[in-house]
Protein backbone atom coordinates (compact mmCIF):
# COMPACT_ATOMS: atom_id res chain seq x y z
CA UNK A 1 0.00 0.00 0.00
CA UNK A 2 1.26 3.44 -0.92
CA UNK A 3 1.89 5.87 1.90
CA UNK A 4 0.45 9.28 1.19
CA UNK A 5 0.60 12.29 3.46
CA UNK A 6 -1.28 15.32 2.24
CA UNK A 7 -1.48 17.52 5.29
CA UNK A 8 -0.25 17.83 8.82
CA UNK A 9 -1.28 21.43 9.30
CA UNK A 10 -3.95 22.63 11.66
CA UNK A 11 -7.27 23.23 9.91
CA UNK A 12 -10.72 22.92 11.42
CA UNK A 13 -13.08 20.20 10.27
CA UNK A 14 -15.79 21.46 7.94
CA UNK A 15 -19.30 21.63 9.37
CA UNK A 16 -20.87 18.91 7.20
CA UNK A 17 -23.54 16.39 8.08
CA UNK A 18 -22.99 12.65 7.81
CA UNK A 19 -25.56 9.93 8.49
CA UNK A 20 -25.98 6.90 10.70
CA UNK A 21 -27.17 3.63 9.20
CA UNK A 22 -30.58 4.53 10.64
CA UNK A 23 -30.64 7.77 8.61
CA UNK A 24 -29.99 10.17 11.48
CA UNK A 25 -27.98 13.25 10.43
CA UNK A 26 -25.06 14.30 12.62
CA UNK A 27 -22.49 17.08 12.28
CA UNK A 28 -18.96 15.82 11.79
CA UNK A 29 -17.74 18.49 14.22
CA UNK A 30 -19.94 17.12 17.01
CA UNK A 31 -17.96 13.86 16.97
CA UNK A 32 -14.73 15.49 18.13
CA UNK A 33 -16.03 17.19 21.32
CA UNK A 34 -12.72 17.68 23.17
CA UNK A 35 -11.23 14.27 22.39
CA UNK A 36 -8.71 13.46 19.65
CA UNK A 37 -10.48 11.65 16.83
CA UNK A 38 -9.31 9.16 14.20
CA UNK A 39 -11.57 9.30 11.15
CA UNK A 40 -11.29 6.31 8.85
CA UNK A 41 -12.69 7.04 5.39
CA UNK A 42 -13.47 3.84 3.55
CA UNK A 43 -15.88 1.99 1.25
CA UNK A 44 -17.35 -1.51 1.29
CA UNK A 45 -16.13 -2.15 -2.27
CA UNK A 46 -12.54 -1.12 -1.41
CA UNK A 47 -10.29 -4.20 -1.19
CA UNK A 48 -7.51 -2.22 0.51
CA UNK A 49 -10.03 -1.11 3.16
CA UNK A 50 -11.09 -4.70 3.84
CA UNK A 51 -7.47 -5.76 4.29
CA UNK A 52 -6.75 -2.69 6.41
CA UNK A 53 -9.73 -2.91 8.79
CA UNK A 54 -8.13 -5.44 11.23
CA UNK A 55 -5.12 -3.12 11.63
CA UNK A 56 -7.40 -0.18 12.35
CA UNK A 57 -9.27 -2.27 14.92
CA UNK A 58 -5.95 -3.03 16.66
CA UNK A 59 -5.19 0.68 16.83
CA UNK A 60 -8.67 1.32 18.16
CA UNK A 61 -8.14 -1.24 20.91
CA UNK A 62 -4.73 0.19 21.82
CA UNK A 63 -6.01 3.78 22.07
CA UNK A 64 -9.35 3.06 23.76
CA UNK A 65 -10.33 5.92 26.12
CA UNK A 66 -7.67 8.18 24.55
CA UNK A 67 -8.87 8.60 20.97
CA UNK A 68 -12.33 8.27 19.42
CA UNK A 69 -12.43 6.14 16.26
CA UNK A 70 -15.03 6.99 13.63
CA UNK A 71 -15.59 5.12 10.38
CA UNK A 72 -17.15 7.04 7.47
CA UNK A 73 -18.19 5.17 4.35
CA UNK A 74 -18.26 6.68 0.86
CA UNK A 75 -21.83 6.80 -0.50
CA UNK A 76 -22.74 3.30 0.73
CA UNK A 77 -26.29 2.26 1.54
CA UNK A 78 -27.07 1.44 5.19
CA UNK A 79 -28.03 -2.17 4.35
CA UNK A 80 -24.75 -2.65 2.47
CA UNK A 81 -22.78 -1.57 5.54
CA UNK A 82 -24.76 -3.82 7.86
CA UNK A 83 -24.22 -6.82 5.55
CA UNK A 84 -20.52 -6.01 5.22
CA UNK A 85 -19.99 -6.00 9.00
CA UNK A 86 -22.17 -9.07 9.56
CA UNK A 87 -20.34 -11.09 6.90
CA UNK A 88 -17.01 -10.37 8.63
CA UNK A 89 -18.39 -10.80 12.16
CA UNK A 90 -17.49 -7.21 13.03
CA UNK A 91 -19.53 -5.60 15.77
CA UNK A 92 -18.97 -2.14 14.37
CA UNK A 93 -20.82 0.84 13.07
CA UNK A 94 -20.05 3.37 10.42
CA UNK A 95 -21.38 6.71 9.37
CA UNK A 96 -22.16 7.41 5.73
CA UNK A 97 -21.15 10.35 3.57
CA UNK A 98 -24.23 9.96 1.35
CA UNK A 99 -23.42 12.64 -1.20
CA UNK A 100 -19.62 12.74 -0.93
CA UNK A 101 -19.56 16.32 0.41
CA UNK A 102 -17.25 15.49 3.31
CA UNK A 103 -14.86 13.49 1.13
CA UNK A 104 -14.80 16.43 -1.31
CA UNK A 105 -14.31 19.07 1.42
CA UNK A 106 -11.36 17.15 2.87
CA UNK A 107 -9.95 16.46 -0.61
CA UNK A 108 -10.13 12.72 -0.12
CA UNK A 109 -9.54 11.12 -3.47
CA UNK A 110 -8.94 7.51 -2.45
CA UNK A 111 -9.88 4.99 0.18
CA UNK A 112 -8.72 4.23 2.73
CA UNK A 113 -7.81 7.67 4.04
CA UNK A 114 -7.24 8.71 7.63
CA UNK A 115 -7.93 12.12 9.14
CA UNK A 116 -6.74 12.71 12.70
CA UNK A 117 -7.93 15.67 14.75
CA UNK A 118 -6.77 16.94 18.11
CA UNK A 119 -9.08 17.63 21.04
CA UNK A 120 -10.01 21.00 19.53
CA UNK A 121 -11.23 19.49 16.27
CA UNK A 122 -8.19 20.78 14.35
CA UNK A 123 -6.98 18.49 11.57
CA UNK A 124 -3.46 17.28 12.36
CA UNK A 125 -3.19 14.63 9.64
CA UNK A 126 -4.95 13.89 6.37
CA UNK A 127 -3.65 11.04 4.22
CA UNK A 128 -2.51 7.52 4.85
CA UNK A 129 0.47 6.04 6.58
CA UNK A 130 1.93 2.87 7.97
CA UNK A 131 0.69 1.41 11.25
CA UNK A 132 3.83 2.76 12.88
CA UNK A 133 3.25 6.28 11.50
CA UNK A 134 -0.40 6.28 12.60
CA UNK A 135 0.55 5.09 16.12
CA UNK A 136 3.09 7.90 16.40
CA UNK A 137 0.49 10.48 15.36
CA UNK A 138 -2.09 9.05 17.78
CA UNK A 139 0.39 9.13 20.66
CA UNK A 140 1.12 12.76 19.86
CA UNK A 141 -2.51 13.96 19.76
CA UNK A 142 -3.57 11.87 22.78
CA UNK A 143 -0.69 13.07 24.98
CA UNK A 144 -2.15 16.56 25.34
Amino acid sequence: MTVEVRSQSSNPLPDIKIYTTDGEAISIQSLTDSIPTFFYFWATWCNACSKDMPKILKLEKEFTNKVRFVRIAWKDKPQTLKKYFLKRSYRLSSYIDRDGRLFHALQIKQTPTVVITDGNGEIKFNGYGSQRKLKKLLRKVSAK
